[in-house]
């Protein structure tokens, strides 16, 4: 992909350049996570808010070890959009898309960002699943011991 894909225009004013990925990646916002090669920050444009989210190359050294770990690495922001784009379609309410980028062919130099509408009025799955394990009387009540996060996103019903 050699053009930044915007499926609206309201955020093409962001990218000017002939180098999308240097822009998006010095995009000022409030950052929300970093992880490794990885940045999903908050950025405030034309006073409404949105999410981008940055991959950096992650190298053969990464794609490697998880394979070895039977996972698919994570080398871009591909899976994500075309997931997001998938829900749009069938008519699922979640983040809107508002541009896509990809630039390389070789997965350990891949460098590709997302960017998203913010979601209003809804509570993070985060939040939500934190206040559900914090109901100590709710375990108590079934006659079992709390489960962990981990466990409950696996198998609490």
């Amino acid at each position: 992909m050699d053009k930044v894909d915007f499926l609206e225009n309201d955020i093409k004013d962001l990218f000017s350049s002939d180098n999308p990925i240097l822009e998006a990646k010095n995009l000022e916002g409030e950052v929300y996570r970093k992880y490794a090669n990885r940045v999903t920050k908050k950025i405030q444009y034309k006073n409404l808010s949105y999410f981008l989210k940055y991959h950096g190359p992650v190298g053969w050294k990464e794609i490697v070890k998880n394979l070895a770990l039977f996972k698919l690495p994570i080398v871009g922001a591909k899976q994500e959009f075309l997931a997001l784009s998938r829900m749009q379609n069938l008519g699922i309410n979640g983040p809107k898309v508002k541009s896509y980028y990809s630039k390389g062919v070789n997965p350990s130099k891949r460098n590709s960002f997302l960017i998203t509408e913010e979601l209003k009025d809804t509570i993070s799955l985060e939040v939500d699943l934190n206040t559900y394990l914090s109901k100590k009387d709710f375990w108590a009540e079934e006659g079992k011991e709390r489960p962990s996060k981990k466990e409950c996103l696996l198998y609490c019903d």
